[in-house]
């Protein structure tokens, strides 16, 4: 009822406001309220496309700075993508360097030198064994020596068809004869098992070194070709000391932090078995 009312009354007020301002009120003074009034409205409408322009000039800047920021994102990843496209061609430039230079050792006239990629190397038998992509197709066969630029590796141990596994020197089943430096005689190199593979460096035995005391150290130990595995002087390691047992001196053999870090070998294949 009471909004009934209220509607009745303002449609009243606003049919009489109609009447008073069409009939009563004069035209001259009419069309100088309403320049007023449209006068008093300009600052608001100013003030709107002021706040109008204010807005877009924020999205546009909040869309800039979007923009930008991930411009930037975008240009980080690129430039993470390129340095790692670096470092691997700069791998594929070192591998190939060291390719090189196995095909450029000195192994003798009665061997050739192969080299072969390093395919897998268990952490559990890392100072043991490891596999490399070169098997009897290539002319790998069991028994033949392994070793890369900077010394002896080890021989093989078992071949498939594609891939041959590498008993390493460092393998405590590891047997070799070699000549140590102020020695006119071979002695027998054995490998020692490594419990601790990264943090201490890879040793080996001589058994029953001879003149242990009168012998400054270290000396150098280098491979012969007796056997028919090894060229004649590939290094093997340095003897660093020499413990009494029993009656006789037993040598031990620190041999080179490379052994931990293979990706290339070279295989030496007799040339009787090509």
């Amino acid at each position: 009822m009471f909004q009934r009312k209220f509607f009745y009354s303002l449609f009243s007020y606003l049919v009489i406001f109609l009447v008073v301002w069409n009939v009563f009120l004069p035209l001259v003074f009419r069309k100088k309220l309403q320049k007023f009034f449209f006068s008093s409205q300009v600052p608001l409408w100013r003030v709107v496309s002021k706040m109008e322009e204010v807005q877009k000039a924020v999205a546009l800047q909040t869309s800039s700075k979007s923009w930008w920021i991930e411009q930037g994102k975008e240009w980080m990843r690129e430039n993470a993508y390129l340095k790692l496209q670096l470092a691997r061609q700069q791998d594929q430039i070192e591998l190939s360097n060291r390719v090189l230079q196995l095909n450029q050792m000195e192994v003798g006239e009665n061997f050739q030198c192969l080299p072969a990629r390093v395919l897998y190397r268990s952490y559990e038998t890392w100072s043991q064994w490891l596999l490399i992509n070169r098997g009897s197709k290539d002319g790998v066969c069991v028994g033949q020596g392994i070793l890369c630029t900077q010394g002896i590796v080890g021989r093989i141990q078992k071949v498939t068809e594609a891939t041959a596994t590498v008993e390493l020197v460092t393998n405590p089943n590891f047997r070799l004869l070699v000549m140590v430096e102020g020695d006119p005689i071979p002695h027998l190199f054995k490998g020692e098992l490594q419990k601790k593979t990264c943090e201490k460096p890879f040793h080996g035995i001589l058994e029953d070194i001879s003149e242990a005391r009168e012998k400054p150290y270290p000396r150098r130990i280098e491979t012969t070709s007796v056997g028919h595995q090894f060229p004649d002087h590939i290094y093997v390691g340095d003897c660093v000391q020499a413990n009494q047992k029993a009656n006789r001196y037993v040598g031990i053999i620190q041999l080179g932090d490379y052994l931990k870090h293979l990706d290339v070998v070279g295989v030496l294949i007799p040339w009787t078995d090509l």
